[in-house]
């Protein structure tokens, strides 16, 4: 079975474009410049300092160019790391968002691998659940918890 259809980016976005570049076996064009079309390469061998970009873009530089807010889960930014472990891994990534966000305030609940939860949250689900018709990549926010 291979994959063939695109159902989270519109079809003119630099992201559905760089894909099909990259499975066409072409490489993609990567401009560091910071578009509006949802596709930028930005290069940066240090890991530290990567975090420190991803951040100044999630919480700076893109809100301000594109006037979104980083939070909202319809319109905002969402960051997409290869790794879940690691100083760029989403583990990492969402400790220091949450710890930026939510400075001072006390965690609502501690989610997998100890992670916090507060309400608010952006949350992205990992596996299918057919049975609550909740599948791989969904996203939402944190609005209650516990409570079937």
């Amino acid at each position: 079975m291979e994959l063939t259809d695109n159902f989270r980016q519109s079809e003119g976005s630099g992201i559905v474009r760089a894909a099909g570049e990259i499975v066409g076996g072409k490489t993609p064009s990567l401009d560091d410049r910071i578009g509006e079309d949802g596709f930028s390469f930005l290069a940066e061998d240090d890991d530290e300092k990567l975090q420190h970009l991803i951040l100044d873009l999630y919480f700076n530089i893109l809100p301000n160019q594109l006037g979104v807010d980083p939070f909202d889960t319809e319109d905002g930014i969402q960051i997409l790391s290869p790794q879940r472990s690691g100083v760029v891994g989403t583990e990492e990534l969402n400790r220091e968002i949450q710890r930026r966000r939510w400075s001072g305030a006390e965690a609502a609940a501690t989610g997998e691998k100890g992670l916090p939860l507060y309400l608010g949250d952006k949350v992205i689900h990992t596996k299918n659940n057919y049975k609550l018709e909740v599948m791989n990549g969904d996203i939402g926010t944190v609005s209650k918890l516990g409570g079937k």
